[in-house]
């Protein structure tokens, strides 16, 4: 059974004062997927502190290019070889 999602695009931040309402409006959404028992998805993930920011707000997936970026499958199976042999 596949899972009902709701996936979200983050904005990027472009000023300060922006920061902390995104840091809000991030904290709703995933609070009403989680309301809705659905997986929550983040897309637009920029970087490692965000990431853990997500998912300390309980945010189940985190997609985009500060994890990895497409590739093909043999590729995939690769990189995540090489991943897991290195500790990560």
């Amino acid at each position: 059974m596949d899972p009902k999602r709701l996936i979200f695009r983050l904005v990027p931040k472009t000023d300060e004062e922006c920061w902390e309402l995104r840091d809000e409006i991030e904290d709703s959404i995933i609070g009403m997927g989680k309301f809705f028992r659905l997986r929550v998805v983040a897309e637009g993930v920029e970087t490692k502190a965000h990431a853990d920011l997500l998912r300390r707000l309980g945010c189940d997936f985190l997609e985009d290019y500060a994890f990895a970026r497409p590739r093909s499958a043999e590729s995939l199976q690769i990189w995540l070889r090489e991943r897991d042999s290195q500790g990560n």
